[in-house]
This record gives structure tokens, sequence and C-alpha cells, in this order.
């Protein structure tokens, strides 16, 4: 019963982390006496066991170029995110920037 109830505990509370790997931001200074609105997009990803692909990026990079159709995006912020579980991990992707019309 004791072994039962350790590796319960193990398969609950080991091999289970966050983590922020990359943050990267662009230069601001075309925003300066500009009108311009902040926009954001995510691409997310969960894996089983191993990593098939990278879609989630190409996705989150076509809905932040689509929020700013006919404008010019500045001052562009990156987070790439990894939350790993038991035999899975996410990915998650977040951009950020502004859109100044032309």
């Amino acid at each position: 019963m004791k072994s039962l109830l350790f590796l319960l505990f193990l398969l609950n509370f080991t091999g289970c982390a966050y983590s922020v790997h990359q943050y990267a931001a662009i230069d601001f200074s075309g925003l300066t006496g500009k009108n311009a609105t902040k926009i954001s997009a995510t691409g997310e990803k969960k894996y089983i066991i191993m990593k098939t692909d990278n879609d989630f990026v190409e996705l989150a990079y076509r809905n932040l170029m689509d929020k700013c159709n006919g404008g010019t995006i500045s001052g562009i912020t990156t987070k790439y995110y990894t939350a790993l579980g038991f035999f899975s991990f996410d990915e998650k992707l977040e951009l950020e920037g502004y859109c100044i019309k032309n």
C-alpha cells in the first residue's frame, strides 16, 4: 500500500515545470508621435512525448499580420513559454506589437 501511494505521489508531483525560454523586443523608436494601436496574437500546441511541428508559430505570425492589414507593425515583442507535464508538454508563443496605419 505504501509503495502504491509513493507511486501516485511521484506521478502527480514530479516532472512538471513551467519556463519562459525567450523574450525579445524590437525597436520602439518608430512609435513616437504616431497613432499606434496595440495588437497581439498567440499560438500554442500540445505535444505528447515528442515534438512534431512548429505550425503554431506560423499561425500566431499570420494572426498578428491580419490584425494590421494595410499598416506597419512596430515595437514587436515575443514571449516563448513551455509547460512540462507527465509525458506531455505545451508550447506557447505570444506576439505583441503596435499597428501604425499608413
